[in-house]
């Protein structure tokens, strides 16, 4: 039985109101196993393509289905749902500044009600040993470098086994050798099987990680393919 597509737009528009289209007519299909950058110019509308694959905002004109569910007729209780089965990662973190890396990945999983605390806080120990963290538990943002903060975004982001990932520049503030870091973890994941989309602008990234990118220009967006891959 053929797999449901994890995100498939159908000729969608978008435009913020009194704008000018970002996104025009636009048809593609992001399925299993997959990886794709994200590129194009500053304030081209790179972050609001990741919002409308992840139903924070709907589009103007056409369909976009995640999961095979319409995300454009979802009441938020539904949207809360499906995101349940993304990860997020931003590029400045978003961690909460008054819990430590332990409680900052455990959170989202027990106040929805996934897991127990207990056992949030299992995998969150997990986790953070895979992201190379395992002396930070206890740890507070304001202790942390950038990359760490930025690992433990990731780590927060798949300990629900999220089937997709979208990040948002995740290595936008840090160098290249943690850049590298952070990309290693992305590569490990959609090894496992998971699908990962990553806006970037880190030039040294493209050329060292040749996966297919989604490009925008002004109101289109076009796929790129590499010529080979590379993931190491």
């Amino acid at each position: 039985m053929r797999q449901i597509d994890l995100i498939n737009f159908q000729n969608v528009t978008f435009r913020y109101p009194g704008g000018e289209n970002i996104i025009q007519n636009f048809s593609f299909t992001i399925g299993h196993n997959a990886f794709y950058f994200v590129t194009g110019n500053s304030g081209i509308g790179k972050t609001t393509f990741l919002k409308l694959m992840y139903g924070s905002i709907k589009p103007i004109e056409g369909r976009i289905t995640v999961f095979g569910t319409n995300t454009s007729v979802c009441n938020e209780n539904d949207l809360m749902l499906i995101r349940q089965h993304m990860g997020l990662v931003f590029q400045d973190g978003r961690l909460f500044d008054h819990l430590t890396a332990l409680d900052n990945v455990a959170l989202a999983p027990y106040m929805t009600g996934q897991m127990s605390l207990e056992r949030a806080r299992e995998l969150a120990r997990e986790l953070l040993d895979w992201a190379g963290l395992k002396q930070l538990y206890n740890y507070y943002p304001d202790q942390l470098s950038d990359g760490q903060k930025q690992r433990i975004g990731i780590a927060r982001a798949v300990i629900s086994k999220p089937v997709i990932i979208f990040a948002d520049e995740p290595t936008g503030h840090l160098d290249d050798y943690n850049a590298f870091k952070i990309m290693q973890l992305f590569i490990q994941l959609y090894e496992q099987g998971t699908s990962i989309v990553c806006v970037t602008h880190n030039q040294t990234l493209l050329r060292t990680f040749l996966f297919p990118r989604l490009h925008m220009r002004t109101n289109s967006i076009c796929l790129q393919e590499p010529a080979s891959a590379k993931t190491a």
